[in-house]
């Protein structure tokens, strides 16, 4: 017996997916854009086969006056890189006090 159809019809929404990055770190833009360059680090960070979904809730949100949701999620991104920077700066620190013994 055959799956039952899914209502509806497809409808394929192609948004331009060409953007010009730094070929060393495909998450920084070649006009340096910061905004762009974010972005692109968080459009990187999330899980394999989500992204496409992830990024047009996004855009979902946005045109429905819902950044509120959307702005938490960018906020977590920063706090994680927050987090990884605090830590590097401890193990560095750390290493320096070892030498000094």
């Amino acid at each position: 017996m055959a799956a039952p159809k899914k209502p509806g019809v497809v409808r394929h929404l192609h948004i331009d997916p060409y953007l010009r990055v730094i070929s060393e770190d495909k998450s920084t833009s070649y006009s340096g854009d910061k905004r762009l360059d974010k972005t692109l680090a968080w459009f990187d960070s999330l899980p394999p086969r989500q992204a496409t979904k992830l990024a047009w809730e996004l855009i979902i949100a946005a045109c429905n006056g819902e950044l509120g949701v959307a702005r938490q999620d960018i906020s977590a991104m920063a706090d994680e890189d927050e987090q990884r920077a605090e830590a590097a700066l401890e193990a560095l620190l750390n290493n320096m006090s070892k030498d000094d013994d």
